[in-house]
């Protein structure tokens, strides 16, 4: 790669609503999450990685999904590129994949219900925009291990699981408001009205912070497609250097930016890498999360 990427990495404000609602917590964790918390206010994110570390050599759970995520990022976070991109390699393996396959509403919002409402549900297993997350960073860890190759591979299943992710949150959207108007029409109104009884609490709980009429883009990971778009200007691959692996990525980030000032540096980007021929060179990015 041309451009040099430094990392700095902060909490990561993004709206998980699908995770958030299908997420529950149980297992062992290598670390207590208020000691993190009050590591990553100093940002000692040495500190946190050495909890995942015994005798030189990683220490989690690698049956628990949950803390093996957490040390991954946590590695990640310390610049342990090697060590965070095998943790995310297990977490892959441990994902619920089957939510990647749903393809309508109905099957959407059965996934939901029946997931929050299953007994055999105890421990956490992760979804669609999960996996998103894991190829985002696993995209960071190959760029810093030299690996342009991997890193282009991490990118392609981003950038499709982060579709995936904003068709299933429009579907399951549509869905519930759908289910919702029709209540009294539909012969299946007592099942749904069963099932949505069940979760209206999560859900509720899980949109209270978002704003009215909040567009389906913004389920999307801003930062990463923005990443995505500058790694195939920068790449030594000329094939990458088209409208739809550079631009589009990059725009749809400005749609899903939660900010002005992140949405006026897409539309800037856009504009000079179309004057370059979707070329970027001699230039370093520093990305904040």
């Amino acid at each position: 790669m041309n451009n040099t990427l430094k990392k700095s990495s902060l909490t990561l404000p993004m709206a998980l609503i699908i995770s958030a609602l299908l997420s529950a917590c149980a297992g062992t964790r290598t670390i207590d999450p208020a000691v993190t918390q009050a590591h990553q206010k100093t940002s000692n994110f040495k500190a946190i990685a050495g909890k995942y570390m015994k005798d030189g050599k990683p220490s989690y759970d690698k049956s628990n999904l949950l803390d093996t995520l957490e040390a991954a990022k946590a590695f990640n976070d310390a610049g342990m590129w090697k060590e965070s991109r095998e943790a995310f390699e297990i977490a892959h393996e441990g994902l619920a994949w089957k939510s990647d396959s749903v393809q309508t509403p109905s099957q959407v919002l059965n996934l939901v219900g029946t997931t929050l409402t299953s007994s055999a549900f105890g421990t956490y297993q992760g979804k669609i925009y999960e996996g998103g997350l894991i190829d985002y960073y696993q995209a960071i860890n190959s760029i810093m291990l030299g690996d342009e190759s991997s890193a282009r591979v991490d990118f392609n299943r981003f950038d499709v699981r982060m579709r995936n992710a904003q068709q299933q949150f429009s579907s399951y959207r549509q869905e519930l408001n759908k289910a919702q108007a029709n209540q009294t029409k539909d012969p299946k109104a007592a099942t749904f009205n069963q099932s949505y009884s069940k979760v209206k609490a999560q859900i509720d709980g899980g949109i209270a912070d978002l704003p009215s009429k909040q567009p389906d883009s913004k389920i999307l990971n801003s930062a990463g497609l923005f990443l995505s778009g500058v790694f195939r200007a920068s790449s030594s691959v000329n094939a990458d250097k088209n409208p739809d692996q550079v631009i589009k990525p990059i725009g749809e980030s400005k749609q899903a930016s939660a900010t002005k000032q992140g949405s006026d540096l897409a539309t800037d980007t856009i504009g000079k890498l179309k004057q370059s021929k979707y070329v970027s060179s001699g230039k370093v990015y520093i990305l904040y999360e």
